[in-house]
């Protein structure tokens, strides 16, 4: 046997014990395989915040174990209500899937239940699947601009923003993964923003997911790609710790209240270790901050096996508690 014939035999042995080694301690490759079909098709459309809802009444199954109906009016928000409500005193709410109710018929999302509660107001539902602490921002901005007047915003927040504010590589894979997975998302560009602090300013930049995002080769087959791609995320989500772009736009945010003369709510929908340090900042900074996490501890809130998004159950939760809390705050 000569030494190239040597070598090569010897990378091909480590490459094949590390295949097994990997595989054996939990590192086998992942295939994403959530199912979503909308009918009729594409109830989102891409916009250069990620997605915006697209006008209409759809039903959508996830995973063939889960069907919800999902109505979406004329101005991009899910329906709190099947009459035209017309207040003075208008809330607004931001936020990603939980708010808008991913999993969920209309009627029992908790914007919707909120609404059925606080009858002399008018709920906006402008929360949007996959959204960060961003969107809510650039959205509720545009709004105000248009000449908009709420009474109440209340910003539906989870400390996992954070990593969607900033666009983790550990994010963005999952975006390139649905936007290549779902037929009806499949597109040749795909933008969502990025944001950077410089000079103590938020700095956005909206990066073409599809052509931006470059996977590690073989990852949905080899455990060591997988293992690299892993590393890779991790790294990229210790950028996160600390949560600086989702303070700055909370400072931004209450800056806009006092502009636009609105009481803000920031609304955690999570309830783990990392919640207490943005309570901590609220406080600090003077900010209304609510949690509206149900306890786990009693039972699961969640929809699985079908989806890992809260149940109707922990809507209810959500709407009571954010409903006892505005009446303090008024």
């Amino acid at each position: 046997m000569n030494k190239t014939t040597y070598i090569i035999i010897t990378i091909i042995l480590i490459f094949i014990i590390t295949e097994i080694l990997l595989r054996f301690i939990g590192f086998s490759p992942k295939v994403f395989n959530q199912k979503f079909i909308s009918k009729p098709e594409i109830s989102f459309v891409p916009d250069s915040l990620g997605i915006s809802l697209k006008k209409g009444k759809y039903k959508i199954n996830i995973n063939n174990c889960l069907e919800f109906v999902a109505t979406h009016n004329s101005e991009g928000r899910r329906i709190t209500s099947k009459i035209n409500n017309v207040h003075k005193n208008k809330i607004f709410i931001y936020g990603c899937s939980f708010a808008y109710g991913y999993g969920i018929n209309d009627e029992k999302t908790y914007p919707y239940l909120l609404q059925n509660l606080l009858n002399n107001h008018e709920i906006y539902n402008y929360a949007v699947p996959g959204s960060g602490t961003i969107q809510s921002f650039l959205k509720l901005k545009k709004t105000l601009e248009k000449g908009e007047r709420p009474k109440i915003v209340v910003i539906s927040y989870a400390t996992f923003h954070e990593e969607r504010n900033q666009l983790t590589r550990s994010y963005e894979s999952k975006l390139f993964e649905g936007i290549t997975f779902n037929k009806g998302l499949v597109s040749s560009k795909y933008y969502y923003p990025r944001c950077t602090i410089k000079n103590n300013d938020i700095e956005i930049e909206y990066i073409d997911i599809v052509k931006d995002f470059y996977p590690v080769p073989m990852v949905k087959f080899s455990a060591i790609s997988y293992f690299i791609n892993q590393i890779w995320n991790n790294i990229s989500i210790k950028n996160t710790v600390g949560f600086p772009i989702t303070k700055k736009i909370f400072i931004d945010l209450q800056k806009l209240a006092i502009q636009y003369g609105f009481k803000l709510i920031i609304a955690d929908v999570l309830n783990i270790r990392k919640s207490s340090e943005i309570k901590t900042f609220c406080f600090e900074n003077n900010l209304n901050y609510v949690n509206l996490f149900p306890n786990y501890s009693e039972e699961d809130f969640s929809l699985a096996p079908c989806d890992p998004h809260p149940n109707y159950k922990a809507h209810e939760i959500y709407a009571k508690n954010l409903y006892e809390y505005i009446i303090k705050l008024m």
